[in-house]
């Protein structure tokens, strides 16, 4: 279970956005679920992350219920942090045609 996550993977989540004030923050998906219901909403998400749009968010939505669980926010979080990792999710200021994300079909 995948529950922690870095702010570099945080703000690759938000497509280039800065998620979280401090590069050693940790976040946690029981942290951002405040209402601690078991799923994030989008509302929950964008506490967070405000860039994070509803097309976005409904990308790892599987089973549609307008929800990310634990399942699906994980496989966002990773497949940001794999972009990341190829070079894919660095913002260099230049403008440029987003990196192909899974929330970017």
């Amino acid at each position: 279970m995948k529950t922690l996550f870095t702010a570099a993977a945080a703000a690759a989540l938000t497509a280039g956005a800065a998620f979280a004030q401090e590069a050693d923050a940790e976040i946690t998906f029981e942290a951002l679920d405040t209402d601690m219901n078991g799923v994030l909403s989008l509302e929950e998400v964008q506490a967070a992350a405000p860039d994070v749009t509803a097309e976005a968010f409904a990308e790892y939505d599987e089973d549609g219920d307008e929800a990310l669980n634990e399942d699906e926010f994980d496989a966002w979080v990773d497949a940001q942090a794999e972009a990341d990792e190829d070079g894919e999710g660095e913002d260099d200021g230049e403008d440029e045609e987003p990196a192909d994300g899974p929330y970017q079909r």
